[in-house]
C-alpha cells in the first residue's frame, strides 16, 4: 500500500470541496450554504478569479434573500442591547443597497462588497447564536434572523 497515493485519495483540494457542495447548495441548510458561499468568494477574492455573468445572477438571487431578513428592524431591537449586532445589522443594510445599486446599473457587482455582506452575516449568526444559546440544528438562520425572538 502506497501512503502518498493513500493521502492523496483522502485529502480532497479544499477548491474541489466548495465546487462539489456549491453543485448542491439549494439542498443546503441556510447556515451551511452561508459558509459554502462565503468560501467560494473567499477563493475568488484572494486569488483575482472574475466570475462569468451568469455566477453574478446565481449570487444575486442569494443576495436578494438577504434583503428579506428586516435588518433595520434587527439594528432597532439591537440597539443598547448588543452592540455587535447592532453595528453589523447596519453594515448589512449598507452593503445590500451597494450591492442593489451596482446590480440596478451593471450585470456585476463588486465581489469585495458581496464578500464582506456574507462575512458580516455570517458574524451576526455567531454572535446571536453564542449570546442567545441557539444554534442551527434547532433553529433556521433565516426565521431566526427574521424573529429574533430571543432578543
Amino acid at each position: 500500500m502506497n501512503s502518498m497515493n493513500d493521502m492523496d485519495t483522502h485529502q480532497q483540494d479544499p477548491i474541489e470541496n466548495i465546487e462539489e457542495k456549491l453543485e448542491h447548495l439549494e439542498d443546503l441548510d441556510n447556515e451551511t450554504r452561508l459558509e459554502v458561499l462565503y468560501e467560494e468568494i473567499n477563493h475568488f477574492v484572494i486569488h483575482g478569479i472574475q466570475p462569468n455573468e451568469k455566477w453574478y445572477q446565481e449570487r444575486m438571487y442569494y443576495v436578494q434573500e438577504y434583503q428579506t431578513i428586516q435588518w433595520g428592524d434587527l439594528a432597532a431591537r439591537s440597539y443598547q442591547k448588543d452592540h455587535v449586532i447592532y453595528e453589523l445589522s447596519l453594515s448589512v443594510v449598507d452593503h445590500l443597497e451597494q450591492l442593489e445599486e451596482e446590480w440596478s446599473t451593471s450585470p456585476i457587482f463588486n465581489l469585495c462588497v458581496y464578500q464582506r455582506l456574507l462575512e458580516s452575516i455570517r458574524t451576526v449568526w455567531r454572535q446571536y447564536a453564542r449570546e442567545y444559546g441557539v444554534s442551527a440544528h434547532t433553529v433556521d438562520i433565516l426565521d431566526l434572523m427574521n424573529g429574533m425572538d430571543n432578543m
